[in-house]
């Protein structure tokens, strides 16, 4: 349920503020949308590592590391429509470890391939806004799994 709460804040966050859609056009509650957002993930994943199933907790987990990714995708792009994009590029590369995380356990879905393939994106686009080419390269490029 914490994840579901932290979904609905993700979602409230992108109707608030959205870089490619009508929005209410407030960042700040777009702010605040996504630090509840991740205020319930840490909650969560509390829970869930505690947890003794350990089949549940993996699965679980991963839900709870797609949830971190999209919380920081929502930080960045906050960011970045705020035009910090040095900011906005630290928060996309927290968000990848966790988005690269995420559909490892799952059969890829058009979801979590959307959600991969912005992990590695974004920081691609803040690295050439900020004319820092050479380090785009290492950080865009997949890892063999």
């Amino acid at each position: 349920m914490l994840l579901e709460l932290a979904a609905g804040y993700q979602s409230l966050g992108a109707v608030q503020r959205s870089r490619f859609a009508s929005s209410l056009g407030d960042s700040e509650g777009a702010l605040r949308s996504y630090r509840r957002s991740l205020e319930f993930t840490e909650r969560a994943e509390k829970i869930l590592l505690a947890a003794p199933d350990h089949a549940l907790r993996g699965v679980t987990t991963d839900l709870a590391a797609a949830s971190y990714a999209l919380a920081y995708f929502g930080f960045g792009d906050l960011s970045s429509i705020g035009g910090n994009d040095a900011e906005a590029l630290v928060y996309y590369l927290k968000a990848l470890p966790y988005a690269d995380a995420a559909p490892r356990r799952f059969p890829v879905t058009i979801k979590r391939a959307r959600m991969l393939l912005s992990a590695y994106k974004k920081p691609g686009d803040m690295l050439r806004n900020l004319h820092r080419l050479d380090e785009a390269e290492p950080s865009s490029c997949v890892q063999p799994r």
